[in-house]
């Protein structure tokens, strides 16, 4: 789990994804100053950002604890965070998707960055919980 959460405050970071088809690392996203990274991670409960430096970078911090605190102190700010995908979630479960449809030759990425304004994050409670297979439905497929 993350320690902290940081702001990119100066200079370019990447968000690196593994597509579980082919096990090769791509470039999800480009990462700029204002960008925040950790976050996911910490809100949904699962490691899931791997970021990298692209230069070098000034970051601001905030401990993960203190993040946890101002998502239950701040209800506005929670939902913003709780209410929004990560980019590695959609990756992540329409990569799922593909591997089971096996289906090797849609483009992940570009299909990923298509259904990301599109998605819906639908929080359930742990007595609620579907299987990973049931979240991965994209419409017109």
């Amino acid at each position: 789990m993350p320690t902290q959460i940081a702001i990119l405050y100066e200079g370019n970071a990447r968000l690196l994804a593994r597509d579980p088809r082919t096990q090769e690392t791509t470039t999800l996203q480009r990462l700029q100053p204002g960008d925040i990274m950790g976050w996911a991670g910490l809100v949904r409960g699962v490691p899931c950002e791997t970021i990298t430096a692209s230069t070098d970078t000034l970051c601001l911090v905030l401990p993960a604890a203190d993040f946890k605190t101002l998502l239950e102190q701040e209800p506005t700010f929670a939902t913003i965070f709780q209410n929004q995908p990560a980019p590695i979630e959609v990756f992540d479960l329409l990569g799922i998707e593909l591997m089971r449809r096996a289906d090797g030759n849609t483009d992940l990425k570009r299909l990923t960055l298509q259904s990301l304004a599109e998605t819906t994050i639908l929080n359930l409670s742990a007595k609620r919980r579907p299987c990973i297979c049931c979240l991965a439905i994209v419409p017109g497929w």
